[in-house]
């Protein structure tokens, strides 16, 4: 018993550290994953700020605003974009290497779920540690909160990825799947623009966007002092909430992945 343990474990380190390598060997990927955010943050942020921040009346910098929907996209690109991996794997004959090993296939999934959080996290701290270039003033006492929901993010998004890896024989099309999924959840998440103030088909839709409440909950910690009347402008629901949606969200797609996997393979 002790023995098979220790294997599940070495299984899931050897997996974690090879996604983790791939990621941080892969140059343009890295260098990407930086200069989208910047620039989201430098044209959409501090190019339209003035006039967003009057014609929609959020009271405070659209820049400020902005960031926590940022780093909820990033995290959201980068963590979905590490399932690919599964698809690359079939293709080169990696993944059946390892389906006949004597490892479960929980151990498979839960190394490549571990990558993705540790790069989603990665993209997080990059993003912070980057945010006085554009004049933000992050709280220290807000890093960890903001890193727990991007936590919690990574781990639903990457499950997520994973079940749709599954179904894919080729990257081509991941990639579309990819692309499908990322800008429809990017813009009708509130990460440029508050929620409490649109169309009914818009909030039908953003209400059962994951990245809804990741964006929401990144707000809450960053915006947690504000005034009760800003806070009803641009907050919807708790933290609490928040994370408990993120976490069902991955839960449900684990169990989806683990499902489709065993199917598919």
């Amino acid at each position: 018993m002790k023995n098979n343990l220790s294997l599940e474990l070495r299984s899931v380190r050897n997996i974690f550290f090879r996604d983790i390598l791939r990621f941080f060997r892969d140059t343009a990927r890295v260098i990407g994953s930086v200069v989208q955010p910047i620039f989201f943050l430098g044209v959409f942020g501090i190019g339209l700020k003035s006039t967003l921040s009057t014609g929609q009346g959020i009271g405070f910098d659209f820049v400020q605003f902005m960031f926590p929907g940022i780093i909820a996209t990033t995290t959201l690109g980068v963590a979905l974009n590490t399932s690919i991996s599964i698809v690359t794997d079939r293709e080169f004959g990696f993944l059946k290497e390892i389906l006949v090993a004597p490892v479960s296939r929980v151990s498979i999934i839960a190394g490549k779920i571990l990558s993705g959080i540790v790069i989603g996290l990665f993209q997080a701290i990059m993003l912070i540690a980057l945010s006085p270039i554009f004049g933000l003033k992050i709280d220290w006492l807000h890093i960890p909160g903001l890193l727990f929901v991007a936590f919690l993010l990574s781990f639903a998004v990457t499950s997520m990825g994973l079940f749709i890896a599954s179904r894919m024989r080729n990257a081509e099309g991941f990639q579309f799947i990819f692309q499908f999924l990322f800008f429809p959840m990017m813009f009708l998440s509130g990460a440029f623009f508050p929620l409490t103030n649109v169309p009914t088909w818009m909030k039908i839709v953003s209400n059962i966007n994951p990245l809804t409440y990741a964006v929401d909950g990144l707000r809450n910690v960053v915006f947690h002092d504000i005034s009760e009347a800003l806070r009803q402008t641009i907050i919807i629901h708790s933290l609490s909430f928040d994370a408990l949606i993120i976490v069902g969200f991955g839960l449900v797609m684990f169990g989806l992945a683990f499902w489709s996997f065993n199917r598919a393979e």
